[in-house]
């Protein structure tokens, strides 16, 4: 039997998916390759009172397509992803669908009545083609405590989580005082945020330094077990060392 190919709805850098407002997502499920968990290749949503949809981003592009099936998960390398169950939205309804074009590639966004953003973009928006993520923003965002010893260094918001999670600091340990509460976790943060900093533009040799420099000055902060996360009630969770950036961002793993 030959499968019925999708039907081409969207193929551009900017569009509108009519049809969706106020309706409840069935189901949302990714297609992902075995060997590249966390970077969905295509998307399928079932809304209610629609027809089964797949999207997906390829060379900088959104495209939006009406499909007859899912793909077999076991085909060629793929997994399913439940990301419905995953970020708890299975019946919430939707207010819009857009493609929008963000740098050098695009992004689709489906806002939901909540306000939540679910979110398929790439990991890089200044590098065509990298690889795609879907998150969800917005509408209960999880918040913990950041405490190293017994030192409480900030607040952190939850945005986006998978293997690590990742997300934003309201720094409460004033890191970039003249005089900080503990003059060598200051310093090892500044160290990490320029030590990304390099990662992020390709800079391996100096990164490569910076990473040597960890083990030789601040191996006592990066190998430490006394780095935790509080939730809002108040439960403990010991996890690595995070990662600090710029723009008070941060991304953390469980231990």
């Amino acid at each position: 039997m030959v499968r019925a190919l999708p039907r081409r709805i969207h193929q551009d850098e900017n569009f509108i998916v009519n049809g969706f407002s106020g309706k409840k997502i069935e189901y949302l499920t990714a297609l992902e390759s075995v060997e590249n968990p966390g970077s969905p290749v295509i998307i399928f949503l079932k809304a209610e009172d629609n027809n089964l949809q797949r999207f997906f981003l390829d060379a900088g592009r959104g495209f939006w397509e009406e499909a007859e099936t899912m793909e077999d998960e076991n085909e060629a390398g793929f997994i399913g992803v439940d990301y419905a169950q995953k970020f708890d939205i299975q019946n919430e309804k939707i207010n819009s669908i857009v493609c929008e074009k963000v740098q050098n590639n695009s992004r689709i966004v489906i806002t939901l009545e909540n306000k939540a953003l679910i979110v398929l973009r790439y990991k890089k928006d200044e590098i065509i083609d990298s690889d795609c993520e879907l998150v969800k923003i917005g509408q209960n965002m999880a918040k913990f405590e950041l405490h190293w010893q017994n030192i409480k260094i900030g607040i952190l918001t939850e945005t986006d989580w998978d293997m690590r999670s990742s997300g934003t600091i309201a720094y409460t340990f004033d890191y970039k005082a003249e005089f900080p509460e503990n003059e060598h976790l200051a310093d090892f943060i500044k160290h990490s945020i320029k030590t990304f900093n390099f990662l992020e533009e390709g800079v391996e040799e100096n990164y490569l330094k910076m990473s040597e420099q960890d083990e030789a000055e601040y191996s006592d902060i990066v190998d430490s077990t006394d780095w935790r996360i509080v939730d809002s009630q108040g439960k403990s969770i010991k996890i690595l060392c995070p990662i600090f950036r710029d723009n008070n961002e941060i991304t953390w793993q469980k231990d």
